[in-house]
């Protein structure tokens, strides 16, 4: 280390302490020297700060936009968010379509409405919010999931389009913030069917409820329940089921057209009520069932669809027992590490079928559909009517030859015993 005297650009005078190889060392002082001493760079900082916060303010009067609330600092960083958000508008490139070019103005009408500091400085980094005209196309898409709309399938765009069309502009805006428009209803439906939900064992351990609850989406529905407190005897039930613990709850996601998902539901509000918890469901029809304790049970042992491969899949898990060489026993079976599964060629069906049947396991709608690809694929192969080759008939060899008669010969001298 080395302390070098610097005259700044500013022509005051200080001294600083350069680290670092020899040879480098004039030039960082060279650097230090080019610019303006500390407390002239603070004074600047403050200036443009300063300088910035006043053309904002001055913007601000001539549009007409309304006063910011909130703590003076709040204030003054959110004015400069808000005046870089007007600069990034001003050479905008109005979009073509009647949506798209509503789209826009809604976002851009939206946020200059806002009033709180506390909006402008936590939407900041939102680049859908702050930069509409450059993200437009992922606005509308971020719509689209909101109204469960697949706009990647051409024929959903009109009904993306309808339905934007049929918004009024707050209701819009608060899609594109992310707040879906039928939130409003759909709290109000579930607070108006809280009492038809509901289920109350005899003797409650608490008032609290259990509450599960479903959402939809085009890629499949997510189940999500919320306890009223930790419970190890409740908590296995939901993980020997595939629930994860996520964001305060427990969740786990179904695929589309899952068969059994009212099961699932029901049986883990029959858990809870066993235990003495208030629970509610996420639709009425739903709460008889609970009472009669109507559903199949979940059974880990199964038999799926491995559609990567196009074989049947057999799955169970630890506490099921093992089942590993039983199996294997089965024709064409080989354990697949990646699936977590032994593997079954489609034309072993049968064989299949009799394993899941003497051990109890639970054949997928997906594996039923692939036995019955197997069987049509049996059913349709080429049949040949191989008959057996005939031998043909050996030839008679005759008469049999005369007996020869022995020859009498002398042995050559050389060949006697002497």
């Amino acid at each position: 280390m080395a302390k070098y005297d610097i005259i700044y650009s500013c022509g005051h005078e200080g001294r600083v302490d350069i680290i670092g190889p020899t040879k480098d060392r004039q030039r960082k002082a060279d650097w230090y020297a080019s610019g303006l001493c500390p407390e002239c760079y603070e004074a600047k900082k403050l200036a443009d700060r300063a300088a910035e916060l006043e053309k904002a303010k001055a913007n601000a009067v001539e549009m007409e936009l309304p006063e910011l609330t909130g703590t003076e600092k709040q204030v003054a960083w959110a004015m400069k968010i808000r005046d870089a958000f007007v600069s990034s508008i001003a050479d905008r490139e109005e979009p073509e379509h009647d949506f798209a070019k509503r789209l826009l103005n809604v976002v851009i009408d939206g946020n200059l409405a806002q009033t709180t500091a506390k909006w402008w400085i936590d939407w900041r980094e939102n680049d859908h919010i702050m930069n509409p005209a450059r993200r437009l196309h992922e606005v509308g898409e971020d719509i689209a999931r909101l109204l469960k709309i697949n706009i990647f399938k051409e024929e959903e765009m009109d009904k993306l389009i309808s339905a934007v069309t049929a918004m009024t502009d707050a209701e819009l805006y608060g899609a594109v913030l992310g707040q879906k428009p039928a939130d409003v209803a759909e709290r109000e439906y579930m607070a108006d069917t809280e009492a038809e939900r509901t289920i109350r064992p005899e003797s409650p351990k608490t008032e609290a409820i259990l509450e599960i609850s479903e959402t939809v989406a085009p890629d499949g529905t997510t189940v999500r329940v919320v306890t009223p407190e930790r419970d190890e005897n409740f908590n296995p039930t939901v993980r020997h089921m595939g629930y994860k613990w996520v964001d305060g709850a427990w969740q786990q996601k179904y695929a589309v057209g899952f068969e059994l998902l009212d099961d699932r539901i029901i049986h883990i509000a029959v858990t809870a009520l066993s235990l003495d918890y208030v629970v509610s469901v996420p639709r009425p029809e739903l709460v008889e069932r609970v009472k009669n304790r109507d559903y199949k049970s979940f059974n880990t042992k199964v038999v799926k669809h491995h559609i990567k491969t196009n074989k049947f899949a057999i799955r169970w898990t630890r506490e099921d027992g093992d089942f590993y060489n039983s199996a294997k026993r089965i024709g064409k079976a080989v354990w697949d590490k990646d699936a977590g599964a032994v593997l079954v060629a489609p034309e072993m069906f049968a064989e299949v079928l009799d394993f899941a049947e003497r051990f109890g396991f639970e054949v997928s709608s997906g594996a039923l559909g692939l036995v019955e690809q197997a069987k049509a694929s049996k059913e349709a192969a080429l049949v040949v009517d191989v008959k057996p080759v005939k031998k043909a008939k050996a030839k008679p060899l005759g008469d049999k030859p005369e007996k020869l008669a022995p020859v009498e010969a002398d042995i050559a001298p050389e060949l006697r015993d002497s």
